[in-house]
């Protein structure tokens, strides 16, 4: 588009209907499209496995939502443009727009937020709890102070069990880092691992870490059992 004229362009296109899509006949729909993806080659990998993620995350919030709704929690949630919303009935579908989530846990204020950039971290995290008020998080305070954090964790909602294992090395490196930033600035932090496919190699690992506690908690994102006491355990700590 940057070096081809008016001219050039339109060429090419009649060479594309002539020569490809006239001779597919009926099918000349799917031949646009197949020759539309192979020019974009892995940015359509890309935005599935972005999508993927999403979906990960939505179904935490849910299992969250329904934690709170069971033990009678009250809480208020924002979306991106930072309004907060309380708690109130029919809240189907609002997991798809939740950017962060506020209740008090009984012995504090607490924040759950996804995909910030954290200061002492210097890096995106997946999932962040803080300890603070809707009021301290809008000023973007207790994103920059790492003693407003709590607990910082890493999500994957891959469900390929052939990249399990990568999945698992990226989120451990990230926590690994995340522990040791904090050490540094002279902050405790705990962290968490939630993933869709875990193979039994990495089931080995993530069991040794919990064992020794360096880190402190982990769940299968496809085993309810395991995703509601994570997320009971998140409305503890």
């Amino acid at each position: 588009m940057q070096y081809l004229n008016t001219y050039d362009q339109t060429a090419a296109i009649k060479e594309l209907i002539e020569k490809f899509l006239k001779p597919a006949g009926e099918n000349y729909i799917d031949e646009v499209i197949y020759r539309y993806l192979l020019i974009k080659g892995d940015a359509v990998g890309g935005t599935m496995r972005n999508r993927i993620g999403t979906i990960g995350q939505e179904r935490l919030i849910r299992t969250l939502l329904s934690c709170m709704n069971v033990q009678g929690i009250d809480y208020h949630w924002m979306t991106k443009e930072k309004i907060w919303t309380r708690k109130q009935e029919g809240d189907i579908g609002i997991e798809k727009i939740i950017k962060a989530i506020y209740w008090n846990c009984g012995h504090g204020d607490r924040i759950l937020a996804f995909n910030l950039n954290i200061s002492t971290v210097k890096n995106n995290v997946d999932i962040c709890l803080f300890e603070g008020t809707t009021e301290n998080y809008n000023r973007g305070g207790i994103v920059k102070e790492a003693g407003g954090v709590i607990m910082l964790g890493e999500l994957k909602g891959g469900i390929d069990p052939a990249g399990a294992d990568e999945h698992w090395k990226t989120a451990n490196t990230a926590l690994g880092r995340i522990r040791k930033s904090f050490a540094n600035a002279g902050y405790t932090v705990q962290t968490s691992f939630v993933g869709a496919a875990i193979a039994n190699a990495m089931a080995l690992e993530i069991y040794e870490q919990l064992e020794t506690g360096i880190m402190t908690n982990a769940a299968n994102l496809t085993n309810n059992n395991q995703l509601v006491e994570y997320c009971n355990w998140l409305l503890r700590i």
